[in-house]
């Protein structure tokens, strides 16, 4: 491993090789890749391969100032780890990167070569250092031992005995004898003899009896008797007596005196062998190198300086055990020689002529203080980037079949996306909702515009709501089957809706309270107004016809109210009231004025009776564009107002546990969820906090209808609870702030070191988690190719309009014509509600009044009648 800088301020290069045999050095490549990624996965690098680049780029190395002639220093000493508590960083001080920012502003390549040792020279050293341990064992210690004793004895016996004998003896003995004899010479003699002896202390008897047997020719018989008898006595008496007596009286005295004698240089030696024999068993599992640092420069001092610098870092507790050495060599024929080697990789070889012996200036190191040498920088230095990543997991947990996967990218595991690995989910897992949170230029657009490609795939339509920015016009807008609205007639569509009309299954009642919590969110209501814009609200809707009880209209097309209509209510329930005229006036000026800024502007027209189908709106793929409101009271409006249709709309289409149907994504949803305090206040209950608890609730319930939101906001902390408790899927970005981190982590079952990883992803890095998944991973969402056009709109002309609207007052002309009036009071409020519908400017007033003249005549059948409602109807228009 080799590292360069060929200039003062230039970034260092680092160089990362392997030598071996050429027939086998594709191997060894592939393995040093594989090694790399394996521990430092993510790492970016450019690989050479063995082409004749290899040498144009080691000579590049070693080519530093052809100006100058080059200078070559060597370290050899066995790095030591130092430890934590004797260092002021409790961190490790020893990373190469200490050396590289020592360095800064030097010109000169530092070389680190390691080559191994084989096992049987390994083993050949180990024999030698365990014959030499034995050999000098001996004489590390010498022990004397000197040792004086003194014994004295004294002995005394005297013995005494007394002894007596008496002995009686009889002896009696008796001997017979008979014999024969014929003529042939046959002879018979039989012998037999006894003798008994009886003492006084004893008694004795023998016999003895012989046989003899002779043939002879003659015969011959005699016989004869033989007696005697014997009588002894003896007595004898002897005395004697003995006396002994014994004493022993032993006393012992003694010096010892031992000397010990130390050799110390045998013990350290001994000791020094001990280490060498532990490397080297350490070296039979791990390995055993022999290293050496070399560092070329065309100026001595920046060599010597390298040199110095590097053993300064690499010693350490241990490092006192093993001897250290600093080369230089500096003559132009010694450096080109040690070029020769350096370039192939190899440590130069030196002989001593004297004695012939081949050595280099090299130590052996083991597989564990290795790394140490040639360590990569721990901390960022110029030219190599360092960045620390957490582990993540590394499995996709989504099951489903390809038709239903939503592909979000690939997976992104320490620093580098795996293109083998798909990240999907099941498209059925957006009907419980999804979060997408990250701060601004984290990639969060460029993931909602990838499950949207994926949705347009699937043939899902959806519907985006954004308040700010307006670029998913620019990236949807212009494909076939996307509707396109907005708040400015010159740069799309209009968005028109009328937030009092309910689908038919609806009561009206059920609407009226959605639309007050609504309301509630988007302004500040204290004591009792909420209850008097309920109020108003009632009494508008029962001016229109309509009977609360039964939820039906008295005209057989229903007529539905309009903030105008509330306005005026407002002020008729508070003249009714018993308020004081303070509280009266402080209503008035408070509920009044809000409503009224809703019937003029571009509220007045976005709010209007002639609105967009809830079919396009909610069934087809549509962009509803906000970002050019400027209040946020009124995109939260807009947004709730959305909402609360998109569940009635989807309410009235009945069911219970669809398929995703349709999607719905809401951008910057604080708007509309924000977080509240759910404190009560002296004023009153917590009614935005109700409010948001309602909206919320709504939309968790809307998966039984196949309906999927995906909520999308910077800030997870500025949403309410509930709307990232209710969301199954959570795709969380960049959040540098803390108070984010620790809320949209924990709800993603993220641990500490992860929820701080947040805070360092890449853009377009995401963490996704669902709630059944065993742990989250970590995702490279796909890069949208957009065409970067702008939305193609073309707003219509003033006589286009002008056609629109005569085409409009035909239609209201035929609602007015389908009932009977009985008073001019009555077709004047028909008429005006009617004008009402697209609260045009004053002159398109006039036309659409003359137009409704013109086609009037033929029902108009009093012409005073006609004539006093031309009058009023006018005043009225240019009044509205």
């Amino acid at each position: 491993m080799c590292h360069k800088t060929v200039q003062d301020s230039s970034p260092v290069d680092f160089y990362i090789g392997i030598c071996g045999e050429k027939s086998t050095i594709g191997k060894p490549i592939e393995t040093l890749k594989s090694g790399i990624m394996g521990n430092l996965a993510g790492t970016e690098y450019d690989s050479f391969g063995n082409d004749s680049k290899t040498g144009n780029l080691l000579n590049d190395i070693m080519d530093i100032d052809s100006n100058f002639d080059l200078k070559i220093s060597s370290v050899s000493c066995s790095a030591s780890l130092r430890k934590k508590d004797s260092t002021e960083e409790k961190d490790f001080v020893q990373g190469i990167e200490k050396f590289i920012d020592a360095m800064q502003g030097q010109i000169y390549t530092a070389m680190f070569i390691a080559e191994p040792i084989s096992n049987n020279e390994l083993s050949q050293q180990q024999n030698g250092y365990q014959q030499m341990y034995t050999n000098l064992s001996k004489f590390e210690k010498v022990s004397l031992q000197y040792q004086e004793g003194e014994s004295v004895s004294i002995m005394e016996s005297t013995t005494e005995g007394l002894s007596q004998s008496l002995t009686d003896t009889l002896g009696y003995s008796n001997t017979q004898a008979k014999f024969a004899s014929n003529s042939n010479t046959s002879s018979r003699a039989t012998s037999e003899s006894s003798s008994a002896n009886i003492g006084f202390l004893g008694m004795g008897v023998s016999t003895s009896i012989s046989q003899s047997i002779t043939n002879s020719n003659s015969r011959t018989t005699g016989q004869s008797n033989s007696n005697s008898q014997s009588t002894s006595k003896a007595t004898s008496n002897s005395t004697s007596s003995s006396d002994t007596k014994g004493q022993t009286i032993t006393t012992n005295s003694g010096k010892t005196l031992q000397l010990e004698t130390l050799n110390r240089p045998v013990k350290d030696l001994l000791n020094n062998i001990d280490l060498q024999i532990e490397k080297l068993e350490r070296g039979r599992t791990y390995g055993l190198f022999k290293y050496g640092a070399y560092f070329l420069s065309s100026e001595e001092d920046t060599a010597i300086l390298a040199a110095n610098t590097y053993k300064a870092l690499m010693i350490g507790d241990n490092s006192t055990k093993e001897t250290t050495a600093i080369n230089i060599w500096k003559e132009t024929e010694q450096v080109n020689l040690l070029k020769e080697y350096l370039i192939r990789g190899r440590h130069p070889i030196f002989t001593n002529d004297t004695h012939g012996l081949l050595y280099d200036a090299t130590i052996l190191v083991d597989g564990l203080t290795l790394p140490v040498h040639m360590s990569l920088p721990f901390k960022s230095v110029v030219g190599l980037p360092v960045l620390e990543h957490v582990r993540f997991g590394r499995n996709n947990q989504s099951i489903s079949s390809k038709e239903n996967e939503i592909n979000l990218g690939n997976l992104y595991h320490m620093g580098s996306e795996d293109t083998t690995q798909p990240i999907v989910f099941d498209k059925e897992s957006l009907t419980s909702h999804m979060l997408v949170t990250g701060s601004t230029g984290s990639g969060k657009s460029n993931a909602l515009y990838q499950i949207l490609n994926e949705l347009n795939r699937q043939k899902i339509p959806f519907l985006v709501v954004e308040p700010a920015k307006g670029e998913y016009k620019n990236i949807f807008g212009n494909k076939e089957g996307v509707n396109v609205f907005g708040t400015n007639i010159r740069k799309s569509p209009l968005l028109k809706i009328n937030p009092f009309k309910f689908p038919d299954d609806i009561h009206v009642l059920e609407h009226i309270d959605k639309l007050i919590e609504i309301l509630n969110v988007c302004w500040p209501m204290y004591a009792a107004m909420p209850a008097i814009l309920k109020d108003a609200v009632i009494r508008a809707y029962e001016s229109k016809g309509w009977d609360l009880n039964y939820s039906v209209n008295k005209y057989s097309t229903p007529i539905y109210p309009m903030f105008s209509d509330v306005l005026q209510q407002i002020y008729n329930v508070m003249n009714t009231s018993e308020y004081a005229e303070e509280q009266k006036s402080n209503y008035i000026g408070a509920l009044a004025t809000r409503v009224k800024s809703l019937t003029n502007g571009i509220n007045g027209q976005i709010f209007t009776n002639r609105e967009i189908d809830s079919e396009v709106l909610f069934d087809q793929n549509t962009i509803i564009d906000l970002s050019r409101v400027t209040s946020s009271e009124t995109k939260s409006l807009i947004m709730g107002i959305l909402v609360m249709r998109l569940q009635e709309y989807r309410i009235s289409q009945g069911g219970m546990n669809k398929p995703l149907q349709h999607v719905t994504i809401l951008e910057e949803a604080h708007h509309l969820l924000k977080r509240t305090s759910t404190e009560q206040s002296t004023e009153g209950a917590n009614v935005i906090g109700k409010s948001v608890e309602m909206l919320s609730q709504s939309i968790a319930e809307m998966r039984t209808y196949g309906e999927g939101f995906i909520i999308v906001d910077q800030s997870p902390n500025m949403l309410d609870m509930s709307a990232i408790r209710n969301t199954n899927t959570k795709i969380i970005l960049r959040l540098p702030d803390v108070s984010d981190r620790d809320l949209c982590g924990k709800s993603a079952n993220l641990d500490d070191e992860q929820i701080t990883e947040l805070a360092r992803l890449s853009t377009g890095v995401a963490t996704v988690y669902q709630n059944n998944w065993l742990e989250p991973i970590l995702c490279k969402i796909n890069k949208v190719q957009s065409d970067d056009n702008i939305y193609d709109y073309t707003p219509p002309e003033l006589n286009n309009r002008v056609i629109d609207t005569v085409i409009d007052s035909t239609e209201v002309l035929k609602m007015l014509s389908e009932r009977n009036y009985s008073s001019i009071d009555e077709w004047n409020n028909a008429i005006v509600s009617m004008l009402q519908i697209n609260h045009l400017d004053l002159k398109l007033q006039d036309l659409v009044v003359n137009s409704v003249i013109k086609r009037s005549l033929k029902t108009s059948q009093d012409n005073l009648l006609y004539q006093n409602w031309l009058k009023y109807i006018k005043e009225q228009g240019r009044a509205i």
